[in-house]
């Protein structure tokens, strides 16, 4: 039996700015944020960047286009903020999948397209197989 695909989405910006100046304009917490100078705890290297995230508040077992939806919802109500923002420092929504069986790609509809591209941001889309092709593998 292979493990469950682990799925999400999320907002970010990367660029040379102060988090807390990008959580004011945005009036909204981010799920994380570190600015550029700040040691990354993993390895205790200064990060060379700084970086704010909103990610989906779903469970990682949901499909991809809960996961999306979850983060316009969020972003909606400062729409002209977040586009303000995401010009400013290329906002991109991040689809993330670490596919262990099948790999459901998502499927949005022209309303979602339409909302993705009013707020301004750009996609990409990061897809980890994970799986075997060896059938003795999925036992």
């Amino acid at each position: 039996m292979s493990k469950p695909n682990k799925l999400s989405a999320y907002f970010s910006i990367k660029g040379i700015f102060d988090p807390a100046a990008i959580t004011s304009r945005l009036g909204m917490l981010p799920s994380d944020c570190w600015a550029k100078g700040d040691l990354n705890p993993l390895n205790q290297i200064e990060r060379k960047f700084s970086r704010w995230r909103l990610g989906s508040r779903l469970d990682h077992s949901r499909a991809l286009e809960e996961h999306i939806r979850d983060v316009i919802s969020q972003l909606q109500p400062n729409v002209e903020s977040v586009r303000e923002i995401s010009k400013e420092f290329n906002g991109v929504l991040e689809v993330v999948g670490y596919f262990y069986s099948d790999d459901p790609g998502p499927i949005l509809n022209s309303d979602e397209v339409a909302e993705i591209a009013a707020l301004g941001l750009s996609m990409d889309f990061d897809y980890y197989y994970l799986h075997s092709a060896r059938p003795e593998d999925t036992e």
